[in-house]
């Protein structure tokens, strides 16, 4: 009969065998500690260099905003008017004011005042994109030869042929006339605005996604005026 005896030099076979395993695992766990390490430091870089370029896009965009709408003078409407421009359509009698680095773009009876030429749209970026705005004054000519009030003619000739219901309609007065405003479910939500002068109707439209652009168009409609 064979018989293990205890070395008094050593651990013996089992506590080495012991001692291994415990060494390999402590080697394998700090392994997995520092990879999990490196990916969350990784990860939070990638968040803070998103971060960053999030932050110089929005400098970018009010940088741009700045450039067309000029300095803020006014807790109300946050934006200077002192150089905007003045477009005057001698045909139909109206005018109305808009900023300074835009232009009017017109096509028959319809008139865009927009910060980009529309031959240039489709190469803009997407941060020019962010930035891109347009007010749209559209004119029905000879559309109200009967002379109807703006809510009767709207009723008759707009109300329940949209492709969809209106989110709001209600009663304003623009360039001292009555006027119907009506909010659209479009891309980005629209304000339509329509007014009767002599015998025709005269619509003014632009949307209200953004919250600076929007001040902006409420200006612009503040300012439109027959002469």
């Amino acid at each position: 009969m064979i018989k293990f005896t205890k070395s008094s030099h050593g651990f013996g076979i089992l506590g080495i065998i012991i001692l291994s395993a415990v060494i390999a695992s402590a080697a394998f766990g700090g392994g997995m500690y520092w990879n999990e390490t490196k990916k969350q430091q990784s990860f939070l870089q990638v968040g803070a260099d998103a971060k960053k370029r999030a932050e110089e896009l929005k400098q970018a965009i009010e940088s741009r905003d700045k450039q067309i709408f000029g300095s803020p003078t006014s807790e109300d409407t946050n934006v200077d008017t002192s150089s905007w421009k003045t477009y005057r359509n001698e045909k139909y009698g109206f005018e109305v004011k808009y900023p300074s680095n835009a232009h009017v773009a017109v096509s028959q009876n319809n008139f865009t005042i927009t910060n980009y030429s529309p031959e240039n749209y489709i190469s803009l970026s997407e941060e020019e994109l962010n930035s891109f705005w347009k007010f749209n004054i559209n004119v029905r000519n000879q559309e109200n030869s009967q002379l109807l009030d703006i809510d009767r003619w709207y009723d008759l000739n707009i109300k329940g042929k949209a492709a969809a219901e209106p989110i709001s309609r209600k009663k304003i007065t623009v360039a001292g006339l009555p006027a119907v405003q009506i909010e659209t479910p479009e891309i980005g939500r629209w304000i339509h605005v329509y007014i009767s002068h002599k015998a025709d109707v005269i619509e003014l439209a632009y949307p209200i996604s953004s919250s600076t652009f929007k001040a902006i168009f409420e200006l612009m409609l503040s300012t439109f005026r027959f002469y």
